[in-house]
This record gives C-alpha cells, structure tokens and sequence, in this order.
C-alpha cells in the first residue's frame, strides 16, 4: 500500500505527550516568563545569560531534573549533543521563544477533542 493512501490511524500506532512549560507569571491575561527569565531581554546581558542557560553543566542539571526520571539517561554523549545542538548559529532563538513564553499555545480545545480507540 503507498504511503500516501494510509490513514492517521494505520501511521501511528501509539502517541505519549511529554512537555513542561517554562515557569510563567499571568498578568492580565497575557503571559510573562517569571522575573528571573527576563534578565535575556537586558541589553548586553542576553548572551552571557544564554550561554550560562547553554552550558554543559545546566544542560546535564536541566535534563535530570525535568527530562529523565532516571539520571543514567543523561550521559555525556547525550549532554555532548544537545550542547552541540544548543550552539549552532541562530539555536538562541529558539530557547529566547522558550523562555519568553511565545510557544506558550492553549491546548486545553485540541485535547479535549482526542479520543482513545
């Protein structure tokens, strides 16, 4: 059968949902990343923050503390990649967007629309 002609349901057997969101402060209804993340927005200082946030030390202390419930999972050829990773031109954006909050997105409606066949 070509891939093109198979349903959602024949491509993905099983799916788990892992995320947890940066620490955020609501205020008035518009979301701001708690006080400690906005010192990336100062002039002159965001880089120094972004490579203390990039280091090998906070990468490995990030990944046992929010990615693995099992500390021999961070291994140093896994801290070794995602600090590779974490240092290719433009990657700053990407924890910036993190950090500030604008991948923050409401999926409270598409959630309550999955069904478990």
């Amino acid at each position: 059968m070509p891939f093109a002609s198979l349903t959602t349901s024949e491509l993905i057997k099983a799916l788990v949902l892992n995320a947890q969101p940066a620490p955020i402060i609501s205020t008035a209804g518009r979301a701001w990343p708690a006080p400690h993340l906005r010192i990336a927005a100062i002039a002159g200082a965001g880089t120094s923050f972004y490579n203390v946030m990039a280091s090998e030390r906070s990468i490995r202390d990030y990944a046992r503390s929010n990615l693995f419930y099992d500390h021999r999972r961070v291994t140093d050829r896994l801290v070794t990649n995602f600090y590779a990773t974490s240092h290719q031109a433009g990657a700053q954006h990407a924890i910036a967007a993190f950090l500030s909050g604008y991948l923050n997105t409401d999926t409270r409606a598409p959630f309550a629309r999955l069904t478990n066949r």
